[in-house]
């Protein structure tokens, strides 16, 4: 048996969809803010991982940073001040 809406009915399932609506909207922008400080976060990782490197290339002549020519011990230290580098550079 089908039922058939009265004109109430009618307008008050348009308010409630209008109203799913504007939520809807509402979340679409929420996660455009989200994604817009996650990309934020990631500029700053990469601004603080540009400037480390400088650093350490202007410490060690450019010709051993790019053949790595680092002893086995100095990578896990190198990995060490990175991390280090990069949470100091967040915090601020």
């Amino acid at each position: 048996m089908i039922k058939r809406m009265t004109g109430q009915e009618t307008a008050a399932r348009a308010v409630a969809e209008a109203e799913f609506g504007i939520t809807e909207a509402e979340e679409a922008a929420k996660e455009v803010d989200r994604a817009e400080a996650e990309a934020e976060a990631a500029q700053i990782y990469a601004k603080a991982a540009v400037k480390f490197l400088k650093f350490r290339i202007s410490n060690h002549t450019k010709k051993e940073a790019i053949m790595g020519k680092f002893n086995n011990r100095a990578i896990p230290i190198y990995i060490h001040t990175i991390i280090s580098f990069l949470f100091q550079e967040f915090r601020s």
